[in-house]
Parts: C-alpha cells; sequence; structure tokens
C-alpha cells in the first residue's frame, strides 16, 4: 500500500500544505498475483510547481521510470505539454488567475484499472488591500522603492483607476471624499518596507489592511503609523516574517490577529498598538477608557523557534503561544496591562527577564513548564485585579532558582522540586498571595531578603508534610511558622 501526496511547498500562488489525498495499491499481490514481489510499483507521486493558474506537474512513479499514463481534467482546466514524466495544467481564463477546487484523474495506462484522483485547490492569488478612508484624507500613497519589482505592479484604487506602478511614491487623489476606497496592489510577492509610510500622516487615511495569498513577508514601517487602521487580516497568507514596525503605532489596531505560518515576529512590530485607547485621566496611566475594542493574538499556529512578543500593546487582551516555540525572549509582553489571558505550552520552555512584567491584569491558571525564567519574568503581574485570580503554577518546571515574581499580585505561586534557592527580593510586594506552595522537601536556601515579610493576613505556606519541621527551622523561613502547612 502506498500513498498519493501532492506537494507544493515551492508553490509560490497559494497557501497549500502537504497533504495525503488517497491510499493508493500499487503491491504485485494485487495487479499479478503470480509475479514476484520485486516487481512491485512503488506509489506515484505527483508534485505541483508553478505561479499563478498555470501548474507544472511532475509525475513520478517510483521502480517504474518508463510508465505511461493518462490525463482526464476537469472543464476549468486544460492540459499541456506532455511529456513522458509531466504535464502542464492551465485554468480557464474566466477564472482570473485563481484555480478553483477540482480533481485531476491520471490513469496509469500500463496498469488501465489503476486510476488515482489528485485534488486540486484554490490557489490565491497574492494581494495586498488596503482600504482608505477619504472622509480623513483625500490623498493615497503607495511607495515602492528601487528593491520592489515595481515594474510588474499593477494599483487598482477602487475608484475606477488601475494604473502600472511606478518606482517609488505613487500618489492618487480620490475625488468623492464621503467614501471608503478599497485599493489592491497585484503582484507583489511580499509586502515592501515602507509601503505606505513616506512621513508623518502620510497613512492617516487607512482603515483596514487585508493581505491574501502568497505573500511571504512584510517589511519594516510598511503600514507604521497608520494611526486610524483598525483591522487587519493575515491569516489567509503564507506571511512568515513581520519587521521592526510593520504595524508600529497603529494606535486604533483591534480584533483578532491570527497567523499560521509565522516564524519571525519583530519585538518592535505591533509596539504602540492600542494607544488612543488609554485613558487620559488613568491615575496610573495602565487604564483603558470603557469599552474600548480589545486586541486578541493567535500563535497556536505558527512555528516560530523565540517569541520576541508584543510588547507595549496598551489593548492586548489574550496572548496565545505556539506549543512549537521554545524560548520567550526578555520583555515580549512588558507594558501590556490590559493582557488577561495567557497560554504558554510548550514543554520545557526558556523565558526571558520581564518577559510578562507589567501585565496587571493577568488571571486565571497560567501553568507554564520551563528550564529557564529569568529575573522578574513574572514581576508586577495580576495586580490590577482585587482580589487576585492569578495563579503562577510552575509545578512541572525544572527551575532552581526563584527569582521572578517582585511586585507580583498573584494569588498562588506554586513551585517545583528542584526549587533550591529563593533570591534577593524576588518575592517583595507579593500583597495579594495567600498561598506559596513548595514541592521542594529540603527548604530552599535565601540570598538577601525574599522581601515576603511581613505576610499578608490568612497567607499560607504549603511545604511537604514530612518537610514542616525542617521548614519552620530553616534560615529565612522560621519567622513564618504560624505560616508553614503541611501537604
Amino acid at each position: 500500500m502506498g500513498h498519493l501526496y501532492y506537494d507544493n511547498k515551492n508553490f509560490a500562488g497559494g497557501a497549500f500544505e502537504k497533504k495525503i489525498i488517497k491510499s493508493v495499491y500499487f503491491g504485485a499481490e494485487l495487479l499479478w498475483p503470480h509475479l514476484p514481489p520485486v516487481l512491485t510499483v512503488d506509489p506515484l507521486t505527483i508534485k505541483f510547481e508553478g505561479l499563478g493558474s498555470s501548474f507544472n506537474v511532475n509525475v513520478t512513479i517510483a521502480n517504474k521510470p518508463d510508465a505511461l499514463y493518462s490525463i482526464i481534467t476537469p472543464s476549468w482546466l486544460s492540459v499541456t505539454n506532455k511529456t513522458q514524466t509531466g504535464f502542464t495544467l492551465t485554468a480557464g481564463e474566466n477564472l482570473t488567475g485563481a484555480l478553483l477546487d477540482g480533481e485531476v484523474i491520471v490513469s496509469l495506462d500500463d496498469f488501465p484499472n489503476q486510476t488515482q484522483t489528485i485534488e486540486v485547490q484554490q490557489a490565491i492569488e497574492p494581494l495586498i488591500i488596503i482600504y482608505y478612508d477619504a472622509s480623513i484624507s483625500s490623498t493615497a500613497i503607495i511607495n515602492l522603492s528601487n528593491d520592489v519589482d515595481w515594474q510588474s505592479t499593477r494599483i487598482d484604487w477602487g475608484d475606477g483607476t488601475i494604473v502600472d506602478a511606478i518606482q517609488y511614491q505613487n500618489v492618487h487623489t480620490y475625488t468623492d471624499t464621503s467614501k471608503v476606497y478599497k485599493c489592491t496592489i497585484r503582484n507583489l510577492l511580499n509586502v515592501p518596507a515602507n509601503l505606505t509610510y513616506v512621513g508623518t500622516d502620510s497613512n492617516k487615511n487607512i482603515v483596514e489592511v487585508q493581505l491574501m495569498g502568497g505573500l511571504t513577508s512584510i517589511g519594516l514601517r510598511a503600514f507604521w503609523w497608520a494611526v486610524n487602521l483598525k483591522k487587519i487580516n493575515i491569516s489567509n497568507t503564507l506571511v512568515e516574517t513581520i519587521g521592526d514596525s510593520a504595524f508600529g503605532d497603529c494606535h486604533k489596531l483591534s480584533g483578532l490577529i491570527k497567523l499560521e505560518n509565522v516564524t519571525y515576529v519583530s519585538p518592535s512590530a505591533f509596539i504602540g498598538v492600542g494607544v488612543d485607547y488609554k485613558d487620559p485621566n488613568s491615575p496610573s496611566g495602565d487604564d483603558l477608557l470603557p469599552g474600548s475594542p480589545m486586541l486578541d493574538v493567535d500563535l497556536t499556529g505558527s512555528p516560530m523557534d523565540t517569541f520576541m512578543g508584543f510588547s507595549y500593546v496598551s489593548n492586548l487582551r489574550s496572548m496565545k503561544i505556539s506549543e512549537k516555540t521554545p524560548n520567550i525572549t526578555n520583555n515580549a509582553l512588558t507594558g501590556c496591562f490590559s493582557l488577561t489571558d495567557l497560554l504558554v505550552p510548550y514543554q520545557g520552555i526558556t523565558i526571558g527577564s520581564q518577559a510578562f512584567s507589567g501585565c496587571r491584569r493577568l488571571t486565571g491558571t497560567i501553568k507554564i513548564n520551563a528550564v529557564s525564567i529569568g529575573t522578574g519574568a513574572m514581576g508586577d503581574t495580576g495586580n490590577k485585579n482585587n482580589p487576585s485570580g492569578l495563579i503562577w503554577d510552575l509545578s512541572d518546571s525544572t527551575i532552581t532558582e526563584v527569582n521572578m515574581f517582585g511586585s507580583s499580585g498573584a494569588n498562588q505561586i506554586i513551585l517545583p522540586p528542584t526549587i533550591t534557592q529563593v533570591s534577593d527580593w524576588s518575592l517583595s510586594y507579593t500583597s495579594q498571595i495567600q498561598i506559596l506552595k513548595f514541592n521542594s522537601t529540603t527548604p530552599p536556601i535565601t540570598t538577601g531578603n525574599p522581601g515576603l515579610y511581613p505576610a499578608p493576613a490568612g497567607f499560607i505556606i504549603l511545604v511537604p508534610i514530612n518537610s514542616v519541621a525542617a521548614y519552620k527551622q530553616a534560615t529565612y523561613w522560621t519567622q513564618f511558622q504560624n505560616n508553614i502547612q503541611g501537604f
């Protein structure tokens, strides 16, 4: 038994993935039971390569290089350039560059009873779609620098004007200032750097951005200072990298951002988002105006090695990090004071210093399996919730030092059995803590003053039942004899 595949990871025209279409039999025992096993024919492999509406299809039949085949296609596909090893599929003209769902049937002429079906999915043309609100400004600018293939780029300004792009600034003026116009940019495989930003207020009339198809990257400052940009959709693309300040200072951005193929997001890619929703009368400067729209980020489908963060995003409400991400850098979510929900699923993750510092509205149980956690990583978290509902559960981690909870408003902190040391001021100003749980059978040593004293009312230190006496006699912990209980 073998498998029939289509494999187009090199295909730039659509967001496909390699998958098994159909299991097929080419075994000698099926075709000719009386023949020896050495004549077994391995699976037929189909590989799509191409761009736009045309596919080059390479056909390989392992151990049978001279095998022939015939092709039956849907009415909207034509077959050209057939050779011994492959052929070209071309979509009908009425499809305007996109392949619709359908099937291509390849029959092995040598074995006429063996017919295989190849699934052809929709190939979405790479498109950059920008919505301009002419009531904010009637001028739209698309900037294409000399490192961009501007000579093949076309711009549909959305008001009936379609032009071939020129190098550098493409400027268009809308006559009806009461409308929002849909501008479509074609024939760019990447979103270029500084695509819309050429200076202060140059892109203030952008209100929505949609990126589609085979786009693979978003350049630095592509939409920087698009201060009225409220919505972006990147999910239906092959985008893998998002550059510095790509959406930086997009003060009104909200909604869901779902990134499924991204391997790298610059630490500053979204910095300054949500600033317009901050309450100017907030004494602490970390409150939003009532009813402010929130931003949610889902990276669960992104295979990024290192999460570098969405720091200082004022209206970030939830962050889901991929289970494929083993590293979180320093300051990754620093200053995201509206963040309430955090998912960190990787088993054995490394977390940098101050990674979640300033996430003052975190709540719920956050379970982390870490091999390393930097200084202050969980500091200044959850302390805007009163009473606090935040539980830091590190029971499955393998860290040896507590150095990360200063000024945390957590209600509970659960530590792993590998803890041997509690560092200076690592538990200072944990004013809402009710339970500090040690799974270490030996009381950890302290360096300097962990800062836990005086303990909050009703505060409990849970330790293994057979270690209660040792904790009550241990240096530093002896002052909490009345708070220590066994489990």
